[in-house]
């Protein structure tokens, strides 16, 4: 109720107490994706890189297969906005099972937190998310300026012909990844 995000965003079919709600569900599914990159490091430092891309494009799959299948049963944005949190928890806790038998030595939770060895990890962490950062507001930003300066209907144009002239990009991103680890190891 204390932000008019319904007027501000131009929706036309969803009141301000839906847009609020459902960008609260969207903003947990945000935190649980920062969960995901801490769950894809676990994978690696623990052997199991191929396993953890696995699962986690997996999980994409699932996602992407019962956001569709709400599409067609005409599901309402609130239950859409659903489908990015709730199987995305269900899996993240499966994951979590499955470091746990493979590498028992990792634990989630501060109790070993140690200043000494997170002081000197700090400047190159916040170096790693500014470049995440910026990518967030080179893709979502310009996104969300179209659908706030025009509409959403052109924002949903907009969104599917950035994403296929971005295709050349993601091919080397996802050569990139495959590598990655590899060149990690051999770096150390």
């Amino acid at each position: 109720h204390f932000v008019p995000l319904a007027s501000w965003l131009k929706f036309s079919i969803l009141t301000n107490r839906e847009a609020v709600g459902i960008l609260t569900v969207l903003l947990i599914g945000i935190c649980l994706s920062q969960q995901g990159g801490l769950l894809d490091a676990t994978f690696k430092c623990s052997g199991s890189y191929a396993q953890g891309i696995f699962l986690l494009n997996l999980l994409r799959l699932v996602e992407f297969v019962i956001g569709i299948i709400v599409l067609i049963f005409k599901g309402d944005p609130w239950l859409f906005a659903l489908t990015l949190v709730v199987p995305k928890a269900i899996c993240y806790m499966w994951f979590w099972a499955i470091l746990r038998k493979k590498a028992p030595w990792l634990h989630l939770g501060w109790s070993y937190a140690d200043k000494k060895t997170l002081k000197p990890l700090i400047a190159p962490a916040l170096t790693f998310n500014a470049f995440n950062l910026g990518y967030a507001f080179s893709l979502q930003g310009m996104l969300i300026l179209v659908g706030v300066q025009n509409s959403p209907a052109d924002a949903a144009i907009f969104g599917p012909l950035r994403t296929l002239t971005r295709v050349v990009l993601q091919g080397a991103s996802a050569i990139g990844n495959t590598m990655w680890v590899e060149l990690s190891t051999a770096v150390g």
